[in-house]
């Protein structure tokens, strides 16, 4: 009788086809990405490096290719971004510093505020049981509130989709809004020199190493706090004294907007429908209290209200801080506002309450 192969050697086959699977995903998810950094930067839309791949990726999952980058890519992105804020942290910056704490406290009401007002929403006009509003309406925080979602009795599908949306909506319509409603930033000051290859493979490499403690830590944005401390600890030791090269950071940011449109990966077209004016309804009303937040400590603080925006609106920690950085705002500034709000979301969603009210 014929000799069938081992049974070893299906296995190793089927790993190899799924690794080449892997790879052509990645390489198609990138080069849509870099496509539309191309279309929406001769359009000229805010931030096309990140808003571009995110739109063209999105809508290449949604249409039902299998958009995504391989696991290594993902805290190597978040890493270059966090180098990216780190290189803009000057004792300036951290004199500036004194001032957080009012505004970290407004940031606070703030989340509080869009939580339940997105949830009464969803549960009263979008007809959504009580756990998936109550999930929802969290601003933020996407990851943990999926795994907790697991837990309750809650439509972890429709989170996820819900969730998704508000992150692509905010990632589009917070640059757009900056840009038509405030000035562009004054650049008078010199550029900083770009980092040599040595300079950034150190950096790079000691990021990764923080970054790894600090998500084994369970720590918010792990791998862009882990680039955001070494570069600032850098620039402001004078260890190094630079930025990253263009191309890196270009390529940081397609691959933050690809992994935003890989989000829609496997969404069915229902789903997304009775999804869609859900997200809709999440972003602008998140919008608008971000706005009265902001307006509120521009009364208090001697702070511009475009980064205040940007720091209340809530989006993606990366996504924010690299439009802030692409937009010439203070991104450790951002970057420490969209952090603080995850700690109080981690915080919240124990105390939300989860159980349904008696109409």
């Amino acid at each position: 009788c014929k000799s069938t192969p081992h049974p070893t050697n299906f296995h190793k086959a089927a790993l190899i086809l799924q690794n080449a699977s892997r790879i052509y995903s990645t390489l198609l998810t990138l080069l849509i990405g870099l496509v539309g950094a191309v279309m929406f930067h001769v359009i000229g839309f805010p931030v096309p490096m990140l808003t571009g791949p995110a739109v063209l990726v999105s809508c290449a999952a949604l249409l039902g290719l299998r958009m995504q980058l391989l696991g290594p890519l993902k805290p190597l992105c978040f890493t270059l971004l966090g180098i990216v804020i780190g290189c803009t942290v000057t004792p300036d910056v951290l004199r500036a510093a004194l001032a957080w704490p009012l505004s970290f406290s407004i940031l606070a009401v703030c989340v509080v505020c869009t939580t339940l007002l997105c949830r009464w929403g969803l549960y009263r006009l979008f007809g959504f049981d009580w756990a998936t509003a109550s999930l929802c309406a969290l601003p933020g925080h996407l990851s943990f509130v999926l795994a907790y979602s697991e837990d309750v009795a809650a439509n972890t599908s429709v989170v996820a989709v819900v969730q998704s949306i508000r992150v692509l909506f905010l990632s589009l319509g917070v640059p757009a809004i900056l840009a038509i409603f405030f000035a562009a930033p004054d650049f008078a000051a010199a550029p900083l020199p770009t980092l040599n290859l040595k300079e950034t493979l150190t950096l790079a490499m000691l990021a990764l190493g923080v970054g790894g403690v600090f998500q084994h830590m369970r720590l918010p944005a792990g791998f862009l706090l882990g680039g955001l401390v070494i570069s600032s600890l850098g620039q402001l030791s004078s260890l190094v004294d630079g930025r990253l090269a263009d191309p890196l950071e270009a390529a940081a940011l397609i691959a933050l907007g690809a992994l935003i449109g890989s989000r829609f990966n496997g969404i069915q077209p229902s789903m997304l429908k009775s999804a869609f004016f859900a997200g809709l309804f999440l972003t602008c009303l998140s919008i608008v209290v971000a706005a009265l937040g902001s307006l509120c400590a521009v009364a208090l603080l001697d702070l511009d209200l475009a980064i205040l925006l940007i720091s209340f609106a809530p989006g993606g920690v990366e996504a924010m801080a690299a439009i802030a950085a692409e937009m010439g705002l203070n991104p450790a500034f951002v970057a420490g506002h969209h952090v603080w709000r995850l700690i109080i979301l981690t915080l919240l969603i124990s105390a939300l309450g989860l159980v349904k009210p008696q109409r």
